[in-house]
């Protein structure tokens, strides 16, 4: 099983998952580079693990982290809205001045809860 930009829960219950190795669930993230600063509340980002434009919807909360230290968050900020910049990029504004640099990585703040039961 593969889920991709879940959020709230992912809820699994009386599932068998046979013959999967180690691949038998993955929860994942998308991630987001700026590539351009707009102005302080604003960024150009590409997405760079999906196919697709990711519509990552108003309201949502995103981390931000360096390039330097990719996993470790330095602020988070609501979007306020987004559209597409072009076919790989898209055009972020935020609810409130965020200090980013080129080069840093976004990703969605709100993860969902995994639960999995078996009877």
């Amino acid at each position: 099983m593969h889920f991709a930009d879940s959020r709230q829960y992912i809820n699994i219950f009386d599932t068998s998952c046979e013959g999967q190795g180690d691949d038998g669930l993955n929860v994942q993230a998308f991630y987001f580079q700026v590539i351009r600063i707009l102005n302080s509340t604003s960024l150009i980002v590409q997405e760079y693990n999906w196919a697709d434009i990711l519509n990552v919807g108003t309201g949502t909360r995103l981390d931000f982290s360096s390039s330097q230290q990719p996993f470790s968050v330095y602020a988070t900020a609501t979007l306020a809205s987004n559209s597409v910049y072009n076919s790989s990029s898209q055009i972020l504004q935020f609810t409130s001045v965020i200090n980013a640099s080129v080069g840093d990585w976004l990703c969605v703040a709100d993860t969902p809860t995994v639960t999995i039961q078996n009877f």
